[in-house]
């Protein structure tokens, strides 16, 4: 008699009960809670908005300090553009579609991909946010756009994709840091490690590429802007590395961050609005109320036990030949 040792290469994974829904379920918080926290974040950049005299002498300050390096060019590029009506439109479309799609993008990749590394880099692009408004409140700057005549900058207008999300709140003296660049490089940083494609990779660093291009042809931004950016993303990732997250977050958060911002964005507001914006509203805070029964309080960061499973050895006997 013989004895064989079977062992399975690929054994069916052990998945808790109810867990593919239950995390579904955890995914659609999430979006409540970005959505909620860019709510906030939009009011709070139009409610820190500087007076145009401050801000047009803030903007003196940033073109003093590039005609000392040298730099002070960004009018001489945008006349270059300017000369070439499709290359100004594109710029102007690129400026402000790809600045909320692709970080939108970035953490649905990190979500699937990543469950760890998507909660550090969603809290370092919180980080990064915050940062950004407490250097709008203390130094509101004019873009170049709006400079007197004297400057010859063309004020090129965008009209970003996030209107409907957060309308009438705009602040446009919040040049300083320039959160296009913010929000590329974060993407460019969380999602080298999780792509391992060329391709993909080669995307990511064209659309860094592409945003210093689009914010200085538009004339929204001046070069330090865009450095001043890099600079609050890399604070606002070290300060998520040193306080790092412990659970995802729960419905019960994606409430408030939504019900606060309703009151104070749609509910001033709710007489010109379309009632299917009303129902959509409801529907969402139904949905977060049913999550907060259905989730646990606190949801865990690695949930391998549910998307695993567990591989089984089992020993086996067969007659001898």
């Amino acid at each position: 008699m013989s004895a064989v040792l079977q062992v399975p290469l690929e054994a069916p994974p052990v998945v808790a009960p109810f867990a593919e829904p239950r995390w579904k379920l955890a995914a659609a918080v999430e979006v409540a809670v970005v959505a909620g926290f860019y709510q906030w974040y939009s009011v709070v950049r139009y409610w820190v908005g500087g007076s145009t005299a401050a801000a047009q002498r803030n903007a003196m300050h940033v073109v003093a300090w590039e005609r000392t390096l040298g730099i002070f060019n960004e009018a001489t590029v945008q006349a270059a553009a300017v000369a070439h009506p499709d290359v100004m439109r594109a710029a102007a479309f690129y400026y402000g579609t790809a600045h909320f799609v692709v970080p939108a993008v970035a953490l649905v990749v990190l979500y699937r991909r990543d469950r760890v590394r998507y909660f550090m880099w969603r809290n370092a692009l919180g980080w990064t946010s915050a940062l950004a408004l407490g250097v709008f409140a203390l130094f509101p700057t004019m873009p170049p756009r709006l400079l007197p005549a004297a400057f010859h900058f063309t004020n090129v207008t965008t009209s970003g994709v996030d209107h409907a999300f957060v309308p009438d709140l705009y602040n446009g003296f919040a040049a300083m840091p320039s959160l296009h660049a913010a929000y590329a490089s974060w993407a460019l940083c969380a999602l080298w490690p999780v792509l391992r494609s060329k391709w993909a990779r080669a995307l990511l660093v064209a659309h860094v590429a592409l945003i210093v291009v689009a914010v200085v042809v538009t004339a929204n931004h001046y070069y330090l802007d865009l450095a001043a950016g890099v600079a609050v993303m890399a604070v606002g990732m070290l300060i998520a590395r040193w306080r790092p997250a412990r659970s995802a977050t729960n419905a019960a958060v994606a409430i408030a961050l939504l019900g606060g911002a309703a009151a104070c964005i749609w509910l001033p507001r709710a007489a010109p609005l379309p009632v299917s914006l009303d129902a959509a509203g409801v529907a969402v805070v139904a949905f977060l109320v049913l999550a907060a029964r259905k989730l646990p309080i606190s949801c865990a960061l690695r949930e391998t036990e549910c998307e695993s499973g567990r591989q089984t050895l089992s020993l086996g006997t067969t007659r001898a030949e």
